[in-house]
This record gives structure tokens, C-alpha cells and sequence, in this order.
């Protein structure tokens, strides 16, 4: 089952119902479908885990370029002062800003001005780099004119403790679209406020990244759908940021803790699959009732009764977290690599190789005493283990829940529950049909 990912579509959507009702994207559709890449798909089991565009493309020149760059002086850890060579500040290059209207972000601590003609909305939740990576428009501030205009994003977000400014810009670079990164050689030293950072052009966006006093910030000018950044988008992004004071004192701190994940207290079987476990008190239960195929198993249950999947969640009618658990046989002659394979692929078609890690990848992870792996996908988190020649998965979920939530609230309740797991494969009914 696929979704309508038009970015255009999308865009006319979140301007009707608010920032929060714009499914997931990744950064650039949010800013433009791409002329030089294919338009986000979401799985066919959507409501599920919602993927970004295939890519997060991986170049190490340009990494190390940035590195370099920031290595040489261009940024400093502490920011708003000058480097060996201070960089230059922009001027609206002819743009008349007098006529534009002022807007203040506490909550990315800063203040900019717009044109008049630009709607405004502003961010709803404070951003980390994974929400950022994973396109959450709720974290970015809009101004925006209707789907088919240009128009103006922008972000700002805690560098934490146990990163540099270097491993954070590497990690940057990785959220951009195949096809898309910015040719390093084009990233031209441009300081805002005093603060220094890069300007670069790409695709259908001129985009100015740089840091202040622990934050990095971004603002974005993008071209509609099918165009191409010209000199008239670096002008009007230049002129945006000419209007730009940055303040990181008046965004707030960091969340302080995670919360913990709800104990789980309330006993359950399945004889389908094989396992007991334990869930959260007060959620629903829905038993799925047949073992299914790797290929079944990675299509999901997005609608309709629970089949080949166990089903934990909330009693509630608003989206939330979800626990899922599931086992079936692997078939005489088929490796444990190869069913994995054969479970992972169709799941890396639709949203390719970044949101579904390769078993090499996967942290080591204990399961009633069996080895197994864990890894964070987009938007869920999973364990895999094999127990007598019986897979075993378990699963968690939020399509409502921001990244970074996913990374840490979604990690801790999924290790929570399948630390209740006993797996029984002799509880099983009768043998599954054979998968592959």
C-alpha cells in the first residue's frame, strides 16, 4: 500500500492543517520535490514506519573538506568571533527588505525579517539532528506562499556534549539527497551576526548553515517543484540573512532526561508464535493468527485485524506507540542471512538502505539468552533473533513520534519488553508454513 508523497501535495496539506500534519519527508522534499531525484514513497505498510527518501548519501570528500574548513579556522566552538580571516557578512544584494515583517523564534533563538507576502508558521517542537535528518516539519519555522512558490525554512539545534562541530557538520552532510549534496568547493564562508558558517547552492535550494555558542543553525531558501536554484535564490536568501540577529541564550535547554518506559506488568502467550512477554498495563491486545513469509512479515498489517503479527498499543484513539511481536520457521535449506535478506529487501525498495540497517550493522542484543541484534530504522526500532530455526522479531513503533523520540523512548520500551520475552518455540500449535 503506497502513499501520496507529492512534495506539492504535501506542502498544500501542511498549509490546511498545521505543521503537524505533514507526514514524514526528508529535508529536501519538505523543501521541493527535487528535479534531479525520484519523489519520496512511503513502504507499502505506510502507517507503519514512515521512511524518508532513499539516500543520506555518504560522501567522505565532502565531509572531509567540511572538516578541514572548520579545522582551519572557520568555525570556532565557542562562535561569534572572528577566525584568522573573518568572513564576509551578507547584503541584500539589491533585495528591498525595508517592507519586510519581523519574526522572533524563541524557540530556535533567533529573530529574522520576511516579506510581507510570505505566510508565517512556526516551529512546534525543539529539533535534534535526527528530526532534522528524518524531515519533521514540526521542528523547522515556515514562511511560505502556497505549494508552487519559493519559500524560506529555517532550524536551529543543540550540538550535543559527545559531538564536535566537525562529526555534527559530517553527520549534516549525510541528511542530504543523492544527487544533491553540495560540490564543497562551492561552500563559501559567510558570517551571520558575527557568527561564521558556509553558504552553499544546490539543486532547487540555497541553504546557509553555521554555529553559535553550542547551536547550529540553518536557514533555507527552496524553488518550486521542477526549478532550479538560481542567483535570484542565493539573493533573496543573502537578503535573509542580512535581517538575521542569532541569540542561542533565548532557546531553551535541552530535555533533561528521557522519560522511562512504562513497566511492563501485564502476563501473555501466544501459541502462534511461540513466546510469552509482558506489556504495558492497560493496553489493547490484538493476537495475530497465522505464522507469515519474510515477505509477509515485511508487507506489515497497516489496516485491517492483526494476521501475522501480535499487536500491544495504547487504549487510545490517537496515534502512539506500538509494540509488535512475531516469529516464523525458516525453511530447510534456507540460512538465517538469506531469510533476513529476503525480509530486509522489499522493506530497502521502498525506502531504501538508510532506513533499514544491514545485519553487519545491527547492535548485539540478548534475548532470553539468545544473541540477537537490534538496529534503529526510520521511524521504529526492531530485535531479530533465531531460536532451533525459528526467527523471532519484536518491534516498536510510532508514526506520531519524532525521530530522536524513536532513538531513545522507542529503544528503551522495545529493550524493556523483550527483556520480559521468553521465546517457546514448542508452544508453537503446529509447524509454520515455509518462508523464505
Amino acid at each position: 500500500m503506497s502513499a501520496n508523497r507529492d512534495p506539492e501535495t504535501v506542502l498544500a496539506a501542511w498549509l490546511d492543517e498545521g505543521p503537524l500534519g505533514l507526514p514524514s519527508e526528508t529535508r529536501r522534499a519538505i523543501l521541493g520535490a527535487l528535479p534531479t531525484t525520484s519523489q519520496a514513497r512511503r513502504g507499502p505498510f505506510a502507517p507503519w514506519r514512515l521512511f524518508p527518501m532513499n539516500g543520506y548519501t555518504r560522501l567522505a570528500a565532502v565531509v572531509g573538506l567540511v572538516v578541514l574548513a572548520l579545522a582551519g579556522g572557520l568555525f570556532l566552538v565557542g562562535g561569534g568571533q572572528p577566525g584568522p580571516s573573518p568572513s564576509p557578512s551578507p547584503s541584500p544584494v539589491g533585495v528591498d527588505t525595508s517592507t519586510w515583517l519581523d519574526f522572533t523564534s524563541n524557540r530556535h533563538g533567533y529573530s529574522v525579517r520576511y516579506p510581507a507576502t510570505l505566510t508565517q508558521q512556526a516551529a512546534t517542537r525543539d529539533a535534534a539532528l535526527a528530526d532534522i535528518a528524518a524531515a519533521d516539519p514540526a521542528v523547522w519555522d515556515h514562511f511560505v506562499a502556497g505549494p508552487a512558490a519559493t519559500r524560506i525554512i529555517a532550524v536551529s539545534s543543540v550540538v550535543p556534549d559527545d559531538m564536535t562541530i566537525e562529526s555534527w557538520t559530517s553527520a549534516w552532510v549525510q541528511t542530504f539527497e543523492s544527487g544533491c549534496t553540495p560540490d564543497p568547493a562551492t561552500w563559501e564562508p559567510l558570517a551571520v551576526d558575527g557568527y561564521d558558517g558556509f553558504v552553499y547552492s544546490v539543486c532547487n535550494f540555497a541553504e546557509w548553515l553555521g554555529f553559535a555558542d553550542g547551536r547550529a543553525y540553518a536557514f533555507t531558501v527552496s524553488e518550486p517543484t521542477g526549478s532550479s536554484a538560481t542567483t535570484a535564490t542565493r539573493d533573496l536568501l543573502l537578503a535573509v540573512l542580512s535581517t538575521v540577529q542569532i541569540d542561542p541564550s533565548a532557546a531553551p535547554p535541552p530535555a533533561p532526561t528521557t522519560p522511562l518506559p512504562p513497566a511492563m506488568s501485564t502476563p501473555f502467550s501466544s501459541t502462534t508464535f511461540g513466546y510469552e512477554a509482558r506489556y504495558p498495563s492497560g493496553w489493547r491486545v490484538a493476537r495475530g493468527t497465522t505464522p507469515g513469509s519474510a515477505v509477509d512479515l515485511a508487507l506489515g498489517e497497516p489496516v485491517g485485524p492483526a494476521r501475522f503479527w501480535d499487536h500491544f498499543e495504547p487504549d487510545q484513539a490517537t496515534p502512539g506507540p506500538r509494540l509488535l511481536a512475531t516469529s516464523t520457521a525458516i525453511a530447510a535449506g534456507t540460512t538465517e542471512d538469506a531469510w533476513i535478506e529476503a525480509y530486509q529487501e522489499p522493506q530497502i525498495q521502498q525506502a531504501g538502505a538508510a532506513c533499514i540497517p544491514a545485519r553487519a550493522t545491527w547492535q548485539p542484543v540478548t534475548i532470553d539468552g539468545r544473541t540477537g541484534g537490534i538496529y534503529v530504522g526510520c521511524g521504529f526500532v526492531e530485535a531479530i533473533t533465531v531460536v532451533n530455526s525459528r526467527v523471532y522479531i519484536f518491534t516498536y513503533l510510532n508514526s506520531s513520534a519524532a525521530q530522536s523520540v524513536i532513538e531513545t523512548t522507542g529503544r528503551q520500551m522495545l529493550e524493556a519488553f523483550i527483556a520480559t520475552a521468553s521465546l517457546q518455540p514448542e508452544l508453537v500449535a503446529k509447524p509454520s508454513p515455509a518462508s523464505s
